[in-house]
């Protein structure tokens, strides 16, 4: 019996990126059970794009903050809304890569918690991004797994039972406008588990 988990993807002003992201979950051979959209009081058109996106063999959840309460409280919202024990976080201006969810659930089987990074190539073809690209890959590429400090929730593997455990992100950092979320959550999850890097599992990201 396959492993179900849950994919919890908040979105700010998301509707120019999140049909990509969602155009390369659907073509992989491995599919979530549930896709947990959380709308965190977006501006533009996102919760309308949300709504006209079709999944099918996969659940489609759409939940939405009271007040814009940043990343960290609408993941917090995304796990609440959840229905399985393992959790996928990924960011909504991300690409996929096609094998990622079968390194996920290899890992979710090893490790309580886990990050994966970001791919040499940036989706914005421009050279600071490019080359910020080339920066964060080559500072963390390893050949094997190794023992990581930062929950960097862009793509980020996690058991709700640990997530709870240190009731999730502080929201104090979104109402504050920090970001620092990830790096406080990795923190606090440090003390009672073991975030792991996994350099196999690889996202292609917008960078600003």
């Amino acid at each position: 019996m396959s492993i179900k988990f849950s994919v919890i993807i908040p979105c700010y002003n998301a509707s120019k990126f999140i049909n990509l992201l969602v155009n390369s979950i659907i073509r992989c051979d491995i599919l979530p059970d549930e896709i947990i959209f959380v709308n965190d009081c977006s501006t533009d058109d996102t919760l309308k794009v949300l709504k006209e996106i079709t999944l099918n063999k996969i659940n489609k959840k759409i939940v939405s903050t009271d007040i814009n309460s940043g990343p960290g409280e609408a993941r917090n919202l995304g796990v609440q809304n959840s229905s399985n024990e393992n959790l996928l976080f990924l960011d909504s201006d991300i690409i996929i890569t096609p094998n990622l969810f079968k390194t996920y659930l290899n890992k979710i089987e090893k490790y309580n918690a886990f990050v994966g990074i970001y791919h040499f190539e940036s989706l914005n073809k421009k050279f600071f991004q490019e080359v910020k690209s080339f920066y964060y890959y080559f500072m963390l590429y390893n050949d094997s797994d190794f023992k990581y400090s930062i929950f960097s929730s862009s793509c980020a593997g996690i058991k709700k039972s640990y997530f709870n455990e240190i009731n999730g992100f502080d929201k104090w950092f979104g109402v504050n406008k920090i970001d620092h979320e990830n790096e406080d959550f990795g923190k606090r999850l440090s003390k009672i588990t073991t975030i792991w890097l996994i350099p196999e599992m690889q996202v292609y990201h917008h960078f600003p």
